[in-house]
């Protein structure tokens, strides 16, 4: 592993754990050159498809690329890191669920935005606007009225004791 500060390739591991949850193995490390500690993570890939662009590219899926651009949604949003990386695991299994060697762009979107919607509201926003492809303040107000629909029709239900037959989540209402 390289350093993050000194970009040595020397370092010894001092701690490591085993994270059954999400099978990855995550390491302590210092550097022998300057001492600095950090934390590295060690999954097994297991995705193998494409994804097909907007502009009709094709590209390896890369679950960094596609939580980057979670995290531009998150931007000075109170979600925790595990829970972004917990939504990242369902985005990726509905995916792989779809058997699919080729998956259009915009299905990940619509699935990214299916988890979102249960997470925070604004980050639902912030990412609904680059997918849905809003022509109008008229749509992004609708958008919105819709997300206050579902939002209050699952207060409802909680409160009536309905089963909902999915994980429900808080929701940020700020």
């Amino acid at each position: 592993m390289v350093c993050p500060t000194c970009n040595n390739i020397d370092s010894k591991v001092i701690d490591k754990r085993n994270s059954n949850e999400r099978n990855e193995v995550r390491r302590r490390r210092e550097c022998l050159q300057c001492a600095t500690r950090y934390t590295t993570y060690e999954r097994v890939e297991k995705t193998t498809f494409l994804v097909r662009k907007k502009s009709g590219r094709m590209e390896d899926y890369d679950r960094n690329k596609l939580k980057n651009s979670i995290l531009k949604g998150m931007k000075k949003r109170s979600v925790s890191e595990d829970r972004i990386e917990r939504m990242l695991d369902q985005v990726e299994i509905d995916l792989m669920n779809q058997s699919k060697s080729v998956i259009n762009s915009r299905d990940i979107g619509k699935v990214v935005l299916t988890h979102l919607r249960g997470v925070d509201d604004v980050a639902y926003m912030l990412y609904a606007t680059v997918y849905l492809d809003f022509n109008c303040l008229e749509d992004i107000q609708s958008e919105i009225n819709e997300l206050k629909v579902n939002r209050d029709s699952t207060i409802v239900m909680l409160s009536t004791g309905e089963n909902l037959n999915s994980e429900v989540l808080p929701m940020n209402t700020a």
